[in-house]
């Protein structure tokens, strides 16, 4: 109970009593040691009596303090608690961005490109030269080539002369065909001639025959006409023999006509292989002495690291490529020790240091997929430096990302974030007791286990 005060400013009965005067200078007795007003304030006769009194509010009071304990309760009953593990992150593309070095070591010739630009597969990024310069001021490229320019160039002249030699030789051979042809032809029409000559001595020889019996015809006639049949015989034996001896020429012709082209065809064939072996090797050079550089896909050139006339080396990045119609996600670098609470499909809360937390707040993602076993600090990708093992997380983001008011949140990959994972969700009353509940689990285990061998020692 409280209680409350009050003096009364009247003085007391025993200060109203008259107190006898004392004459300055008496000398009835000795003075007294303190002053009489002082006496009766440390008797408290000057203040007043004390009064005794309640104050009216203190039932409010206590259901106010009665209902807050209650409300507190029901809070830490309620209301859940999760502590947190921070997971280093950063923004990728769901398919990775594709990078592109330098394959050899040269300068820059040619950027055909620039940052930001839209580009297809195979479109031309770069042409980078590594041709070394000579003393002359000729290059080891130029002068390889313009040597082996020259040898296919003797070797094409070489060509064209066996070439015009084949068409003179064919020209010859045709010349001579003809006249065979010729003499053919006209061998035939005399064999027809000598044919029909000799089918009319024949029949002539006949006549004559059958004459000598009846005395018309005197013996030498018929043997003169016998003679000139023979005669005729042996000139049409003659020209069937001139004629297959220009059917063998002109068969015989026919072929070297095959031969020169085929040696013609051959002789080309060859020069053609070594021309062939020539622009092989000039294109190898062309090759080593300069390299394109191409999009392996469709998408943006998000970073162009070079310039034109620049020096690179050889495995030097020349540019980064965000592939065409590929989402942002979230990789998480979770250490060992958060390993346990970061598993597929639970929710996270994300912060982008480009984004301050106390402005735009927190957003969420769902973890997809983690790696079944830990990649060492020199396997993960530059973005963070690593101590210690991690395992690599995949976690989605919703799309599109805005803020507190609404609007949306440019995105790029490469950001760095804060992955929230929660460790365990309990209420703050079983935080509060844990401490408790967890001696009594650890003693009645003790108990437990001194149990038996305390009936043993029995």
């Amino acid at each position: 109970m409280t209680h409350a005060v009050l003096f009364a400013n009247s003085q007391s009965a025993e200060s109203s009593k008259p107190r006898p005067a004392i004459a300055v200078g008496s000398t009835d007795g000795p003075p007294p040691l303190f002053r009489a007003i002082a006496v009766e304030a440390s008797a408290g006769t000057q203040i007043g009596e004390p009064l005794t009194t309640h104050w009216r509010g203190v039932g409010l009071f206590t259901l106010l303090a009665l209902a807050l304990i209650a409300a507190l309760a029901a809070f830490a009953a309620t209301t859940e608690y999760s502590p947190v593990h921070r997971v280093p992150s950063f923004v990728d593309l769901r398919g990775g961005l594709v990078r592109l070095s330098a394959p050899i070591s040269g300068q820059v010739r040619e950027l055909a490109v620039e940052q930001g630009a839209w580009v297809r597969r195979g479109t031309l990024l770069a042409i980078l030269d590594s041709d070394p310069l000579r003393a002359d001021g000729g290059t080891e490229h130029g002068a390889l080539r313009r040597g082996l320019e020259e040898e296919r160039a003797a070797i094409d002249r070489e060509v064209d002369a066996a070439r015009q030699e084949a068409d003179a030789n064919q020209a010859l051979i045709d010349h001579k065909l003809h006249g065979l042809r010729a003499e053919r032809d006209a061998l035939g029409a005399q064999i027809q001639a000598s044919g029909d000559l000799l089918t009319s001595l024949k029949a002539q020889n006949d006549q004559l025959a059958a004459a000598v019996g009846q005395g018309d015809v005197s013996r030498l006639q018929v043997a003169q006409k016998k003679d000139e049949v023979t005669s005729q015989q042996g000139r049409l034996a003659e020209l069937r023999a001139a004629l297959a001896r220009v059917d063998l020429e002109t068969a015989t012709t026919e072929a070297g006509r095959q031969v020169v082209a085929a040696q013609l065809q051959g002789l080309v064939e060859n020069r053609r292989r070594s021309s062939g072996e020539l622009e092989r090797l000039i294109v190898q050079g062309d090759a080593a002495a300069e390299q394109t550089i191409r999009a392996p896909a469709d998408g943006v050139v998000s970073t162009a690291m070079i310039a034109n006339g620049q020096s690179v080396a050889a495995g030097q990045p020349l540019f980064t490529m965000a592939p065409a119609d590929s989402p942002l996600i979230l990789r998480l670098l979770v250490p060992a020790r958060a390993a346990a609470s970061v598993k597929p499909g639970i929710h996270v809360k994300v912060t982008f240091r480009a984004y301050p937390q106390e402005k735009f707040g927190q957003f969420d993602a769902r973890i997809e997929a983690v790696s079944e076993t830990p990649s060492l600090p020199s396997e993960v990708e530059p973005t963070y430096r690593l101590s210690e093992p991690v395992f690599i997380a995949v976690a989605a983001l919703p799309t599109p990302l805005r803020a507190a008011d609404g609007q949306p949140l440019r995105i790029k990959a490469g950001m760095l974030a804060d992955a929230l994972v929660p460790i365990e969700r309990r209420t703050v009353l079983e935080w509060l007791f844990e401490p408790l509940l967890r001696g009594f689990h650890e003693s009645a285990d003790r108990s437990v286990a001194a149990a038996p061998a305390a009936m043993g020692v029995q």
